[in-house]
């Protein structure tokens, strides 16, 4: 599982690039299920939004986790966290592939 943090600007389209691998090898994307949540603080129940996925490479693992401007503008002022997991679609097997922090970068108009 990776640690990464991001910044993102409150109102824009935002995207990550992934590349997923399970015990070191390449995710096939047609038998994992990949969802996550950003929350305003550890143990919260409550979802702040949640990312968008689109495959880009299912053989190689490759995604694009998402926000569209509406959910980067609901991102509160202070820094909130986020988990990305993968659920095998055959197996449920569960594997959390990455988590981090966001900092909200505020805009001057809403």
């Amino acid at each position: 599982m990776a640690n990464t943090n991001f910044t993102i600007s409150a109102g824009n389209t935002w995207s990550h690039d992934l590349t997923i691998t399970i015990d070191s090898v390449a995710a096939d994307l047609d038998d994992w299920t990949l969802s996550g949540a950003i929350m305003a603080a550890h143990y919260s129940t409550d979802t702040v939004s949640a990312f968008t996925f689109s495959t880009t490479d299912a053989d190689a693992g490759q995604a694009t986790m998402s926000l569209a401007p509406a959910d980067t503008l609901k991102l509160p002022d202070a820094d909130s966290v986020y988990d990305v997991e993968i659920t095998n679609n055959s197996t449920g097997k569960v594997v959390r592939i990455l988590e981090g922090v966001i900092t909200s970068d505020p805009r001057a108009q809403r």
